[in-house]
């Protein structure tokens, strides 16, 4: 089931976050902290430890799960 996100990124403090709730919660891969960011912030790397973050919907689509 998708859910619609809300709130700020975590990051940026931006309000502009990707419409589902999957798009927006990102993961490092590294340290494996949890944040809310923007499309943006996606793109960037971990604030902590400047690993790779991984949406929800990306490790779904490497992983063959279609919601």
């Amino acid at each position: 089931m998708l859910i619609q996100s809300s709130g700020t990124c975590d990051i940026c403090g931006s309000s502009s976050l990707p419409f589902t709730d999957q798009e927006s919660s990102v993961s490092c891969k590294r340290c494996n902290k949890k944040f809310k960011a923007c499309s943006k912030c996606k793109s960037t790397k971990c604030p902590d430890c400047k690993g790779k973050l991984e949406s929800q919907m990306d490790w779904a689509a490497k992983n063959n799960i279609f919601f």
